[in-house]
């Protein structure tokens, strides 16, 4: 699960067409595909991090389609979330999706899909800043 930091502000979200089958979880690093659509976020090709998913987006029906249910998003914003491999030599360097609430160097990432600028690591967690 991801943690938001003080400096984030519920008033400042925005909404996107959940892609056709799908769930999005509250709380978990989201991107756009290809089609422009949210998903949770993997180090998948072709997708571009937006922010974190604030609430469950259930677009999971067989019979469902993309847009039939809009997923509300914080885009930007400092949080707390799990790491990888990262050590405090990496404070102010790019990080990338592991998973939908990991993050970790490039070095370790297939495909690169950036999730933000590390501002801050202990033995629990990692901080970035997310900015698209």
């Amino acid at each position: 699960m991801i943690n938001f930091t003080k400096s984030y502000s519920p008033y400042n979200n925005i909404s996107y067409p959940v892609e056709a089958q799908t769930t999005i979880n509250p709380a978990v690093f989201v991107a756009l595909n290809a089609s422009k659509n949210l998903v949770e976020a993997t180090d998948t090709a072709g997708l571009t991090v937006v922010g974190v998913s604030l609430q469950l987006a259930d677009n999971s029906d067989l019979q469902s389609v993309a847009g039939d249910v809009l997923g509300r998003i914080a885009p930007f914003g400092v949080v707390s979330c799990a790491y990888d491999g990262l050590t405090k030599t990496d404070i102010l360097t790019d990080v990338y999706i592991k998973n939908n609430s990991t993050i970790q160097a490039e070095s370790a990432s297939t495909n690169s899909i950036k999730a933000g600028l590390l501002i801050d690591i202990d033995d629990n967690f990692a901080t970035i800043l997310i900015q698209i």
